[in-house]
C-alpha cells in the first residue's frame, strides 16, 4: 500500500531527523511535521519501501538514500532569472547604490540555500554585464546543506528550460550548448563560490552588501526562522539588503533592523 504522510507517527518524525542531524549537522526539529511527513513519504514511494520500519531500516545501511531524502527536504526548485524584476532591481537599483557609497569598490553576495547554483550564477552573469572582476570586484558566496546540489552547482550543466528567462544572446555568452544541455562559461564559474554550510549552525561566513535567502524559511518553524533573520541582520553591513521569497514575511521584532524598502519583491534594507 503506498504510504501516507499519516502513516509516518511522531516517533518516527523524530528517529528520520535525528538520524540526519548526526550524519550532516542539520537541524530539522523546528521544521513543519506535516512537511517532514510528506516529504519522507514521497521518498518512500520512490524507493517502493511502503513500511516506516523497513525504510528507517534501509535508511540505516544506505548512505545514497539518506543523502537523497536530505535533498527531498531541502529542495528548492529554481530556474535562471527566478522572478526577473528582483534581479532587475538588484541590477538598476541595489547594485549602483551599493558602489555608488563604497569606498573599496567592493561588493559581496551571499545566496543562502543556493541549491543547484540557478540563483548565485544568475547574479554573476549581472554583475558581468555591469563590468565587474574588470574594474569592480564583486564576491559571490553561495552556500547550500546538500552535497549532491552542491555538486550539481560547480559541474554548472543545465536543461534548457532552466534557462528560459535569459535571451538567445545571453545563453551565447554565458553557456557551452550541446545537445540540449547548457554548460556555464568557466569565466562566469570563477565568480561563485560554493560552499557546503548550514544557515542556521555553520561558521561566519562575513559581512556581506547583499543576502538573498528565498523561500527556505517557509520550511522552518517561527524559533529557527527568528534565528535565521537574527543571523542575516548581523551577517549585513549596515545599509546592506536582504532578499526574501514572495510568500516569506520576516518577523515584527526585526522592524527596528530590518526596513522594507520594497514589500512586493520582499526586499529590505538593514538600518
Amino acid at each position: 500500500m503506498t504510504p501516507t504522510f499519516t502513516d509516518i507517527s511522531d516517533e518516527y518524525i523524530k528517529k528520520f531527523i535525528n538520524m540526519l542531524s548526526k550524519q550532516y549537522d542539520v537541524d530539522f526539529s523546528g521544521y513543519n511535521v506535516s512537511f517532514l511527513r510528506r516529504r519522507i513519504a514521497s521518498r518512500m514511494n520512490r524507493t517502493s519501501i511502503y513500511s516506516v520500519d523497513k525504510y528507517y531500516e534501509h535508511l540505516q545501511n544506505s548512505p545514497h538514500e539518506l543523502s537523497m531524502l536530505l535533498q527531498n527536504l531541502t529542495i528548492n526548485i529554481s530556474e535562471f532569472m527566478r522572478n526577473p524584476d528582483v534581479f532587475d532591481i538588484i541590477a538598476t537599483r541595489i547594485i549602483p547604490e551599493i558602489i555608488a557609497n563604497s569606498k573599496n569598490n567592493q561588493i559581496r553576495f551571499w545566496t543562502a540555500g543556493c541549491s543547484k547554483g540557478e540563483e548565485p550564477y544568475s547574479l554573476a552573469i549581472i554583475l558581468s554585464k555591469l563590468g565587474f572582476n574588470k574594474n569592480q570586484r564583486a564576491i559571490i558566496i553561495a552556500t547550500d546543506i546538500d552535497d549532491i546540489a552542491l555538486q550539481e552547482a560547480r559541474q554548472g550543466i543545465y536543461k534548457e528550460s532552466s534557462l528560459k528567462n535569459l535571451s538567445p544572446r545571453d545563453k551565447k555568452i554565458y553557456f557551452h550548448n550541446s545537445d540540449g544541455k547548457y554548460r556555464v562559461k568557466s569565466f562566469l564559474k570563477k565568480m561563485v563560490i560554493f560552499k557546503k554550510h548550514n544557515i542556521l549552525t555553520g561558521l561566519d561566513l562575513g559581512k556581506f552588501n547583499v543576502i538573498i535567502c528565498r523561500n527556505v524559511s517557509i520550511y522552518f518553524g517561527k524559533q529557527l526562522q527568528h534565528k535565521m533573520y537574527k543571523r542575516f541582520a548581523d551577517d549585513l553591513y549596515h545599509g546592506g539588503y536582504l532578499i526574501i521569497g514572495k510568500s516569506e514575511i520576516i518577523p515584527r521584532e526585526f522592524d527596528d533592523v530590518l526596513k522594507s524598502v520594497d514589500l512586493e519583491h520582499r526586499i529590505y534594507r538593514k538600518v
